[in-house]
């Protein structure tokens, strides 16, 4: 008999997603393998009993009431995959929204001083503790969305150095936040205010040093 640590009860559905391709495209997407009026025993932070009510109490020695929760006609899904963020960054941007409903371009913005390389100026200047607390506040506030597993960039430092020292705080990020973080090097984000006109020379850098680097870190 399973001894669980957690049993949580009371689902009016719960989405398994058991039974079906994956991943699931097409019409398959609406395949969800729907369990109604629904419990889920955990042990070890892992799912060790799922179905129907009745069927899953029968299979487990019940958990101390203290550990028995009522979801009270609940729908249970899977976390979500956030697959394309740009969340690793220091400042913020939300000053140049008036700007833009008035009608200001992107290249507007960026020839007064704004849009990315106002970002890649907050990031560079920012130490650790500050850009780990940043994105940890904006990761959080998607896993209050739903979202567990997220993709991460890189791409506001613009230098070799500067982007390998965003991917070594992505550990202490996912620590923090308790997500599954998958990042991403983007070190080809834009071309840096310092190489202007000497594009091809930026990016000889990041084929021939950075992405190396990366493979090595």
């Amino acid at each position: 008999m399973i001894r669980p640590d957690y049993l949580l009860t009371g689902a009016s559905e719960i989405a398994t997603l058991a039974r079906g391709p994956v991943p699931r495209v097409g019409p398959a997407a609406a395949e969800l393998g729907i369990v109604r009026r629904g419990a889920i025993a955990l042990q070890g932070g892992r799912i060790v009993a799922l179905g129907s009510e009745g069927a899953v109490v029968a299979r487990i020695r019940r958990p101390p009431t203290d550990r028995v929760f009522d979801l009270d006609g609940s729908v249970v899904v899977p976390a979500f995959v956030d697959a394309h963020t740009h969340a690793l960054f220091a400042g913020s941007r939300e000053g140049e929204l008036p700007s833009k409903i008035l009608g200001a371009t992107y290249l507007d913005i960026a020839r007064a001083g704004g849009g990315i390389f106002r970002t890649v100026r907050s990031t560079r200047r920012a130490n650790a503790d500050r850009l780990i607390r940043e994105t940890s506040d904006r990761l959080l506030r998607a896993a209050r969305g739903g979202s567990r597993t997220v993709e991460v960039k890189t791409g506001y430092a613009l230098t070799h150095s500067g982007e390998l020292r965003l991917l070594r705080l992505l550990p202490a990020i996912a620590h923090r936040t308790g997500l599954h973080i998958v990042p991403t090097y983007l070190g080809a984000h834009a071309v840096p205010p310092e190489a202007k006109g000497r594009r091809r020379d930026y990016v000889n850098e990041i084929v021939r040093r950075s992405i190396p680097g990366v493979a090595d870190q």
